[in-house]
């Protein structure tokens, strides 16, 4: 028996299984984005698309058919809002991650997860069965 004092609101989606998740990764450190691609190989997930600018996102994104995005806030020094604007807007799930969390409410709408770099990794893989358990439920 589970008591709500005992709950902890990542355990809801715990279930939600990442195999064969297909993910384009945004991000223009290639450290960073080398890193996220071997967390979310390891959890089974196809990383099918890598892009370090707006406009290599848009082409991935259009090429792959993700099912989610993972994408820095700024590439390249231009700012991914509207991206992620429009990737929220054609139901694809976001998980942002950035270095600037004080301008998180400029984009997205309820499609989306923001996180602070370091991006731990259990924090990323929470964040994506978050999006995608509230995306099926």
């Amino acid at each position: 028996m589970r008591h709500d004092s005992d709950h902890r609101p990542d355990a809801d989606f715990a279930h939600v299984d990442l195999a064969g998740l297909r993910i384009v990764v945004a991000e223009d450190n290639w450290l960073i984005a080398d890193a996220l691609k071997t967390v979310l190989e390891c959890q089974g997930a196809l990383v099918v698309g890598m892009a370090a600018s707006v406009a290599e996102t848009r082409v991935q994104v259009a090429s792959a058919k993700p099912d989610l995005v993972i994408a820095d806030l700024n590439l390249q020094s231009e700012p991914a809002t509207h991206l992620i604007g429009e990737l929220t807007s054609r139901g694809i799930p976001v998980v942002v991650i950035t270095g600037y969390p004080e301008i998180a409410g400029e984009c997205g709408n309820g499609r989306m997860a923001m996180l602070r770099k370091p991006v731990p990794a259990d924090a990323l893989i929470a964040a994506i069965r978050r999006l995608l358990g509230s995306r099926s439920g």
